[in-house]
């Protein structure tokens, strides 16, 4: 599975602060916070189908960035640096999920979204030079699609230099 899986030999309240949980991680407060955190720790993982499906997003994403980056320079789009929570759709009501990409300063560089009709769209940023035309800046790649049809492009943006 993607995202945070806790093992059910360490006990969730092992997670939190002391000041959360006391010495013994009992008490309502407690409680209340073991139950929302066994809550997310449910909602952070997607169907097995999807998983696969992610997966062909993420690899198309990875080759469309190596397209418009420096040569060594394409950033780490990986399966298993997405952190997936389970998303409410307003306009039906029904569950999909939202996956999130970090960078190391933990500020979100892209995301992975599956809507309830099956279709999904990706975005990862890049922010980078074109490496062959100074014309342009490369802003983002993106995937969309539905089912098997999948769709990738870069997002090019004027470059400020003349």
């Amino acid at each position: 599975m993607v995202g945070f899986v806790r093992s059910s030999a360490t006990p969730i309240h092992h997670f939190l602060p002391e000041a959360e949980h006391g010495k013994t991680g009992t008490g309502k407060e407690a409680d209340r916070i073991i139950r929302y955190m066994e809550e997310v720790a449910e909602t952070c993982r997607i169907p097995v189908a999807l998983e696969k499906v992610a997966q062909r997003i993420v690899i198309a994403l990875r080759q469309e960035a190596e397209k418009y980056t420096a040569v060594g320079a394409t950033p780490k789009i990986a399966m298993s640096a997405l952190q997936f929570t389970r998303v409410i759709d307003p306009g039906n009501q029904l569950p999909g999920y939202e996956g999130v990409w970090r960078n190391s300063r933990n500020a979100r560089c892209g995301t992975l979204t599956f809507n309830t009709d099956n279709s999904f769209f990706a975005e990862y940023d890049l922010f980078c030079p074109h490496p062959r035309d100074t014309r342009w800046f490369v802003e983002s790649v993106t995937a969309w699609g539905r089912d098997e049809t999948l769709r990738c492009e870069v997002k090019l943006i004027p470059s400020m230099e003349k």
